[in-house]
């Protein structure tokens, strides 16, 4: 990870990147990732935003066995950093570029209180939790056999335990 001391470069993709916000970070940093490095990983948690301007990156999970697995490809418009921020946890997955990878930083600290009362901003990282977690309930879903699917529906969806039609066609 480089840091990008270009103070003009900063600004010409805030202003690049001002949908996201009402109101200017008070403390913004470029970092630049290089192909295989990581950005994010589950022993070290973020203490910052990172708002990908350009580039991709692999976010990929690790079961008990080391085994990975992946759960998407993201673009320029991913924010990394929302759940540490909103629940000061850390995520447990892997961010790894796939190529050269640009990202606004935005230090926790020295921008909260003023990232709190920004509507917009609550607004972005609220559309992107939403991303993730309709994300994950299709991995869930897509890794269950049809009687967990079942036995899910019934207990969840449809509190009745009653099926009253079973559409099934063979094509």
């Amino acid at each position: 990870m480089q840091e990008i001391h270009d103070e003009k470069r900063i600004e010409y993709i805030l202003r690049q990147e001002s949908k996201y916000f009402q109101k200017r970070p008070q403390s913004v940093r470029l970092l630049q990732y290089e192909k295989g490095e990581l950005l994010t990983q589950p022993i070290m948690p973020l203490r910052q935003f990172l708002l990908i301007v350009s580039g991709t990156v692999q976010i990929f999970g690790m079961d008990e066995t080391s085994r990975t697995y992946s759960i998407t490809l993201s673009k320029e418009g991913t924010l990394l950093g929302d759940v540490e921020f909103c629940k000061d946890e850390f995520s447990p997955f892997f961010t790894e570029a796939t190529e050269t990878v640009l990202c606004l930083a935005i230090p926790f600290d020295s921008n909260r209180t003023m990232l709190e009362r920004d509507h917009v901003f609550l607004k972005f990282v609220m559309a992107q939790m939403a991303d993730k977690l309709s994300m994950m309930a299709k991995i869930e879903l897509a890794v269950q056999t049809l009687e967990e699917k079942v036995l899910l529906y019934l207990n969840e969806i449809w509190p009745s335990h009653q099926i009253t039609s079973l559409t099934y066609s063979h094509g």
